[in-house]
């Protein structure tokens, strides 16, 4: 058994080290190469479906409608003066 190297297998060790390390780094570039794709597919997706625009086109319209909606009571002895309308805003004395 021979406990020594000659040069021309030390530097085909140091050049199989070199392609070793250059693989290593190609395949990390290529997994983060990956995510990267893939997260962006996926935000490209939501962001094809996402309707918040419009959700809130039919939220400021519907605003209008409920504002003035009265508040659900038991009875009509219960019911406040605003809800029933005869409030004074305000304006009473």
């Amino acid at each position: 058994m021979k406990n020594y190297m000659t040069p021309e297998e030390h530097a085909r060790l140091h050049r199989r080290r070199a392609r070793q390390a250059l693989g290593l780094l190609v395949a990390v570039l290529v997994l983060i190469g990956a995510v990267t794709v893939l997260r962006s597919g996926v935000r490209a997706v939501a962001k094809l479906f996402d309707d918040t625009a419009q959700k809130e086109e039919y939220e400021d319209k519907l605003e209008g409608l409920v504002l003035f909606d009265p508040l659900p009571f038991d009875g009509i002895e219960n019911i406040d003066d605003l809800t029933a309308g005869g409030g004074c805003l305000g304006l009473c004395v």
